[in-house]
């Protein structure tokens, strides 16, 4: 097929290959998989003729993509500028492949994303158990905050992510997720009428906080920081679910998005209370895609119901002491 190449910042490259999609396919499985050994058993292809596939990419390129280091293949730095470039087109490839299936059915019959493990539990599951037999199905991968972003040039259609996705990409905002102080049924701040908890009340409780690398966590350490607050005790969990498992057998108290498990409840948690338009802390929530995907309108229009679920999701729990 005859392909025009688009460089990391969507400006055209002069340059025309006339190409086989499986060859591209072959290379991104060797990156992937660090020897054409390793990436023939996957592939399910000999490994001299899977070698062979490789040399004559490079030579419709007119570039080398790898140079031997041992018994590896290590990406030039040409090879390892093409690595997204080869990417991009292998997502635009099965998109064309979508596209032409629904101008056969008119309609869109499946659509797969990523997400973290937070929000899959928090609100998109629920989602996708809610969709008509009208709608796509949709599958969903959980993937870590940072890899969502390089994981649409993968096989997927959209993510879900909390942080503002930096490509070029179609980008819808969800709403605010509040973050909370997770405490176990019967604990003495349920039973007082109060708007939510302070920065300040928690610095001397046990906490059990996420790691670091999450998002949640370093919009608590920051807002920690513009408090001149520091947390005393605290255990580190990279599992919503079992945080909230620890919370209810009396270990301490989460902060966290997680959406409530085991009785345990969420509180609003704030800066300050005491303070004119003071409002808890929050993370927001995006969708984003691939501009000009074969099926945006049907993204646009699935990125509209999760607006509601994601708002009432987190409505349904936002009373201290009120069933989840």
């Amino acid at each position: 097929m005859d392909c025009r190449i688009l460089d990391c910042t969507g400006r055209h490259v002069a340059i025309f290959l006339s190409m086989n999609i499986r060859r591209l396919q072959y290379f991104i499985a060797v990156v992937e998989h660090g020897t054409v050994t390793a990436a023939a058993e996957v592939l399910h292809i000999a490994q001299p003729a899977l070698s062979r596939q490789l040399k004559t990419l490079e030579r419709e390129l007119r570039i080398e993509l790898f140079q031997s280091a041992g018994n590896r293949l290590v990406l030039t730095n040409s090879g390892r500028a093409f690595v997204p470039m080869a990417r991009k087109l292998l997502a635009e490839s099965r998109d064309l492949d979508a596209a032409v299936q629904v101008l056969r059915t008119g309609q869109v019959q499946r659509l797969s994303c990523a997400a973290t493990t937070a929000s899959l539990r928090g609100f998109l599951s629920n989602f996708i158990a809610e969709l008509g037999p009208d709608q796509p199905t949709i599958v969903a991968r959980e993937t870590g905050h940072f890899e969502l972003e390089s994981a649409l040039l993968d096989d997927l259609d959209f993510i879900i992510t909390p942080t503002i996705p930096t490509g070029d990409l179609a980008t819808v905002m969800l709403g605010d997720v509040p973050i909370r102080a997770q405490v176990p049924a019967g604990h003495r701040w349920l039973g007082e009428s109060r708007r939510g908890i302070e920065l300040s009340e928690l610095v001397d409780q046990p906490l059990i906080l996420s790691p670091e690398h999450s998002v949640s966590r370093r919009i608590f350490s920051e807002a920690l920081e513009r408090q001149g607050l520091r947390i005393e005790r605290a255990e580190v969990c990279d599992d919503g679910l079992v945080s909230h498992a620890l919370v209810a057998s009396g270990r301490g108290i989460a902060v966290n998005t997680e959406y409530p498990a085991f009785g345990v409840r969420g509180i609003p948690l704030f800066e300050q209370l005491g303070v004119p338009d003071a409002s808890p802390l929050t993370l927001h929530m995006y969708m984003a895609w691939r501009r000009g995907h074969y099926a945006e309108a049907k993204l646009r229009e699935l990125a509209s119901g999760l607006m509601e679920m994601v708002g009432g999701r987190q409505e349904s729990w936002d009373v201290p002491g009120r069933d989840a």
